[in-house]
């Protein structure tokens, strides 16, 4: 399910969050453990070197998750390489989240520019990104957070490029008291600061603390309504042994439906009230209208849209036709197989069809034991969840010039999970586009229904659902309409 790799990009961004070592050393590591519903889940390990005039900063990261009781590992490390001064020169990202890794190295050019190279396996993909004006990464926030100091009340905004998401956020930070801070047992005089990131789908909080030396100490997210925390701590503890934690078991929604009539409506208005400040984030098309109640009620209402006949395709545009790290359409086993779904026929909506009904006999192995994998990996392992079911479909309309996106939200689940009956879980699948209209896809077997209530949709990179971490878990359905 999409929402495991967005958590851990977000638990990767927590570990490095701004705010960080501030000694002159030539070579420093900081240890942390990572906390999720109170157990340690994993750990990071940060280390800043200086030599020959660039300092390079490098944060590895390790978690382990569960979901519905299938654990699963996963590993990420992301290094920025700068000058002393905090120009940005070149960057590393490596996520272990599907079958293979992922690595993903980009050179800033004289021209700002950005030379990227991801490979995947044997694959190997080159492009060119324009570096965002103004962007910094560890040495250069480093350097701006010990020119604005500590003083309570000081705020100031940076944008800080991630690499493992190849995109630079928008960063409010705002100084506050300092106040005692429980660090596993040992209470510590710390700094609180408040670090607000503006992302393309959405807002992430969190609160770090830091000592004298502007040294991260804690820090503290909610992440899809579970808290996960940073703690600053020893080798020995961080290295130890990890609980596993199921991050979907807070994730469902109960809903008061009777199951059986959900996927048989022809539309569906839902209810949807936010838990607390929790700020929601719904996508709205042809198969999805949301309007919000004086209350602050969100009314959703799903109707799926009926796919003209006769529309023709390959489309003429760019519009979420691009392949990239995950949805890799270019990949020479997706095309192949998109050739083999779509076959003779040159009607897109039913050569969207194919590719849903393919793509579920394709992967033979379902279960939850991949992380994330891409549309290139599923095409050969032939095994994953909703979101490799997912990711293949999309890719494979893109590869024969369908348009086509990810989308992420909840589904109806007839049985009980967790003991919640009638619930809506996590899920993603896709949307293609087909004669000026978005059609849905589910290319699990469960086929679109008035069921799926989406949050976002894009093209499968993590940061376009960051969103989720404000969504999921964060509402309630107080009621439901259904139209039969």
């Amino acid at each position: 399910m999409r929402i495991a790799k967005t958590i851990l990009a977000l638990l990767v961004f927590a570990a490095a969050t701004p705010l960080s070592a501030a000694v002159e050393t030539n070579t420093e590591t900081q240890y942390y453990a990572l906390f999720a519903a109170d157990k340690k889940v994993g750990h990071a390990v940060e280390t800043r070197t200086i030599s020959a005039g660039r300092v390079t900063t490098s944060v590895k990261t390790v978690v382990s998750m569960a979901r519905n009781n299938v654990p699963v590992t996963m590993r990420s490390s992301e290094t920025a390489i700068e000058t002393t001064a905090g120009k940005p020169l070149g960057f590393k990202s490596v996520m272990e989240l599907g079958a293979m890794a992922m690595t993903t190295e980009g050179t800033i050019n004289d021209q700002g520019k950005i030379d990227v190279v991801i490979s995947v396996g044997q694959n190997r993909r080159t492009q060119t990104i324009l570096w965002p004006e103004g962007a910094l990464m560890a040495e250069g926030m480093r350097l701006l957070e010990l020119k604005k100091g500590l003083k309570e009340g000081t705020q100031y905004t940076a944008k800080v490029f991630t690499p493992s998401l190849l995109k630079a956020w928008d960063t409010k930070v705002l100084i506050g008291p300092k106040v005692n801070c429980d660090l596993l047992g040992r209470v510590v005089r710390l700094a609180e600061v408040k670090v607000t990131t503006a992302g393309p789908t959405g807002t992430i909080e969190s609160t770090v603390y830091v000592n004298d030396r502007m040294q991260m100490q804690k820090a503290i997210m909610l992440l899809a309504g579970m808290r996960v925390e940073t703690v600053a701590c020893d080798r020995t503890f961080a290295l130890s042994k990890s609980d596993v934690v199921d991050f979907l078991k807070s994730a469902g929604v109960s809903g008061p439906v009777a199951a059986g009539r959900v996927a048989a409506a022809e539309a569906i208005t839902y209810h949807i009230k936010p838990i607390g400040k929790a700020k929601l984030s719904f996508l709205i098309d042809g198969n999805q209208t949301v309007r919000r109640a004086r209350d602050g009620t969100f009314i959703v209402t799903v109707r799926p849209a009926k796919a003209p006949a006769g529309a023709a395709f390959p489309y003429k545009g760019q519009a979420a036709l691009t392949p990239n790290r995950f949805v890799n359409s270019d990949d020479q086993k997706v095309l192949a197989l998109a050739r083999n779904a779509v076959g003779d026929t040159n009607d897109a909506a039913a050569a969207v069809r194919r590719i849903e009904a393919f793509v579920y006999k394709h992967v033979e192995k379902k279960g939850l034991s991949v992380g994330f994998a891409t549309a290139g990996e599923v095409a050969v392992s032939r095994q994953g969840d909703c979101t490799e079911h997912a990711v293949l479909a999309t890719a494979m309309c893109r590869a024969v010039g369908i348009p086509a996106q990810m989308v992420s939200g909840l589904v109806h689940v007839e049985r009980e999970i967790y003991g919640k009956p009638h619930a809506f879980w996590p899920h993603a699948w896709t949307r293609a586009y087909v004669g000026g209209k978005w059609i849905h896809l589910d290319a699990t077997g469960k086929r679109y229904h008035p069921g799926h209530i989406a949050f976002a949709a894009g093209s499968g990179e993590p940061a376009d659902f960051f969103n989720l971490v404000n969504t999921v878990g964060n509402f309630r359905i107080t009621k439901i309409e259904v139209e039969e």
